[in-house]
């Protein structure tokens, strides 16, 4: 079968075309009786090569028969004796040919088998849901001021414990009950708790108060500053900067540019944040008070009460000439 045989003829290697050539070679030489056998054996060892693609071993068995074959041509003996060979080569061939033209028909191709992708499902996303966030609750002890010009809450700050735990001593005790703000100065502060007050005649010049009581130490922080509404400890000319057991001050101030800021800076040898030099140009303070007296907390509510007591008529001694009192409780 041309067909197949065209088809199959790949294959061949180097080697089995190097010895068809050569055979091809002796098939034209003149003798009719040699002819016909080497056309016998010729087309069979050709099928069996390019239909059947034997093995090398068979191949070149084959191949030693046909150069045996060319060496009887002067030979008759020989000649006869693989004539009979060849015969029986191409008949056992023959039925190897039918047998193997009747697999190759039967051979089914291998059916290739579907490749299956796996779709993965994707699991929609449900919507991130962002929680609210939960405001961090302050604990911080509030002291409530009630005065003769409006009720202010002041926040004691937990940094300074010293002053804290003083100065809620003292408001658990009544200790501030019915004292005055016996020293106002618009734009800068409003002061009291001088235990002398409370008794003062007009005109007493009072501060003095307090004198015998055990100083608080110093607890100054770079974060606590004398913003509008702080609350600090008053104290005497102590080297320790050392602070008054009893008399504080609220802070009233003035706004402030970067020029000042920076010459405190230079002047005091620390650094304001970012957010400090705004608070001081925008609500401001007495930034020079820093690092000097101990702030220990802020008002909360009731700011505009320290611009009503600081702008009071007052005297000399920058004592209100209407006595302006005071009441505290602490407040959960």
């Amino acid at each position: 079968m041309p067909g197949i045989a065209f088809r199959s003829c790949f294959a061949i290697n180097i080697k089995q075309v190097l010895y068809l050539l050569i055979q091809a070679c002796f098939y034209f030489i003149p003798l009719p009786r040699i002819k016909i056998c080497y056309m016998i054996s010729w087309y069979s060892c050709i099928r069996g090569i390019l239909i059947l693609n034997l093995s090398k071993k068979i191949s070149k068995i084959l191949m030693v028969i046909r150069f045996c074959l060319v060496l009887a041509i002067k030979n008759q003996i020989i000649y006869k004796m693989f004539k009979k060979i060849s015969v029986v080569f191409t008949l056992v061939f023959a039925i190897t040919l039918l047998t193997a033209n009747q697999g190759f028909s039967q051979v089914k191709k291998p059916v290739a088998k579907k490749q299956t992708t796996a779709v993965k499902k994707t699991m929609a996303k449900k919507p991130v849901v962002k929680k609210p966030a939960v405001a961090v609750k302050d604990n911080s002890i509030r002291i409530k001021i009630t005065t003769d010009s409006g009720v202010m809450i002041v926040k004691l700050y937990d940094s300074t414990p010293l002053h804290r735990d003083n100065f809620v001593k003292l408001v658990t005790q009544g200790f501030y009950d019915s004292l005055l703000f016996h020293r106002v100065i618009p734009g800068f502060m409003i002061q009291g708790g001088d235990p002398l007050s409370k008794n003062a005649i007009a005109g007493d010049m009072l501060g003095n108060g307090g004198g015998d009581m055990e100083r608080i130490p110093a607890e100054f922080k770079k974060s606590l500053i004398h913003k509008k509404g702080a609350l600090a400890a008053a104290r005497d000319g102590n080297p320790q900067k050392a602070s008054s057991a009893c008399q504080f001050y609220l802070v009233e101030g003035t706004v402030v540019n970067d020029a000042q800021l920076n010459g405190l800076e230079q002047s005091k040898g620390f650094k304001y944040t970012a957010e400090q030099k705004n608070i001081y140009k925008t609500i401001g303070g007495t930034p020079f008070l820093d690092q000097d007296y101990t702030v220990f907390g802020e008002i909360v509510s009731g700011l505009e009460v320290i611009h009503k007591i600081a702008n009071a008529q007052r005297d000399g001694n920058n004592r209100p000439i209407g006595d302006i009192r005071m009441h505290m409780e602490i407040i959960k």
